[in-house]
């Protein structure tokens, strides 16, 4: 396996089979036609994401994507090296703040008492 030079932060929601497993380790999605750099090559990590790319029913499709997640983490195509928390340094004037569990965060609620 090559070393990846530089970094990767697949920071776009994943919801659905392409956007969390076909563009990152479909054999197919290499460079320039996806984002599969390492390259990682698994024609069972294939099949699966191919079978869960026709399937409709959801409770079947996160079955098979379940299982497209326990080869790859096995496989370890990927080093983990960050882990975001979201720490944030806040004024205890600032109200109605609540710390998302995702990358997006909804500042509506938020006001700064005088």
């Amino acid at each position: 396996m090559k070393a990846l030079k530089g970094s990767i932060n697949p920071y776009e929601t994943f919801i659905d089979p392409f956007s969390a497993f076909t563009r990152f380790f479909h054999s197919e999605s290499q460079p320039p036609k996806s984002l599969n750099v390492m390259p990682y090559v698994n024609p069972e990590v294939d099949r699966l994401i191919e079978l869960a790319e026709l399937e409709f029913d959801l409770g079947k499709q996160n079955q098979i994507l379940a299982k497209v997640h326990e080869i790859l983490v096995e496989d370890a195509p990927w080093v983990f090296i960050v882990h975001d928390l979201n720490p944030r340094a806040l004024s205890p004037k600032v109200k109605g703040y609540v710390q998302a569990q995702s990358w997006f965060q909804d500042l509506t609620p938020v006001w700064v008492e005088k």
